[in-house]
This record gives structure tokens, C-alpha cells and sequence, in this order.
């Protein structure tokens, strides 16, 4: 880890009822850590949604993926091509994810220790073992 200098770590909580034939409701919460090495930032991100019950995914990208989290909250739902257009980003940037992430393991903890200070923030109990 000490290879690395953090730059900056964020998180956030949104929850959205969905109207299809019966309204759903969907919680996630997003955490980011930015690093930089001999100039060059990474962007770590974990996800987590209360569809996955105990699972936060974790990725390393080149481009920040939480900006787009944090756009997609702002795309109004009747937007369809401001939709495709962010999906089109969304997977373009993960494309880009570093698959030899595993330097970045102890990140990944202190991560998944921002998803669950977000829960207990928003009064949700963890389900993250």
C-alpha cells in the first residue's frame, strides 16, 4: 500500500423506488478511493446494493466509475438516450478496469469499511460478513 499516495475517498447512499408493475425499491451505496503513483491516478471503486445482499464488488480503473454512479442518480428516467449515452461511458470506463488488482487489497478493506459506515449512517443493518 505504501507504494501508492491517496489523493481523495468518498461514499455515497441512494435509494430509488422503481415503478414497474409494483413499486421497487433499490439501495446502493458506492465508495471510491483515488491513488496516485509517478503521476497516475487509480481509481478504486466498490458497489454495493441491497439486490446482492453481502456482496460489494470491488474494480480499479483508470477513469472514475463513481462519477458516472453519481451522474446516473441525476439522469431523469423518461431521458432514454441521456441513459444509453451513460451506459455506453459506464462500459467503455470498466473496460479499462486493471485486472492485476490485487496490490490493491488492503484499499479494498478500507472500502468495504465505507460501505458499511454507510449503512450504519443510514440506520440499514450490515448483511456484510
Amino acid at each position: 500500500m505504501a507504494q501508492y499516495t491517496e489523493v481523495s475517498r468518498r461514499s455515497m447512499y441512494h435509494e430509488e423506488t422503481v415503478m414497474a408493475n409494483d413499486p421497487v425499491s433499490v439501495t446502493t451505496i458506492d465508495a471510491e478511493i483515488v491513488v496516485e503513483k509517478d503521476g497516475k491516478k487509480i481509481y478504486l471503486h466498490a458497489l454495493w446494493s441491497d439486490k446482492d445482499g453481502d456482496e460489494i464488488s470491488y474494480e480499479a480503473t483508470e477513469e472514475s466509475v463513481y462519477d458516472l454512479c453519481e451522474k446516473l442518480k441525476e439522469v431523469g428516467k423518461g431521458e432514454v438516450m441521456e441513459l444509453i449515452n451513460w451506459l455506453e461511458e459506464f462500459n467503455r470506463r470498466r473496460g479499462k478496469r486493471i485486472e492485476e488488482d490485487s496490490c490493491f487489497e488492503e484499499y479494498y478493506k478500507e472500502l468495504e469499511q465505507m460501505v458499511l459506515a454507510e449503512m450504519k449512517t443510514h440506520g440499514r443493518e450490515s448483511e456484510i460478513k
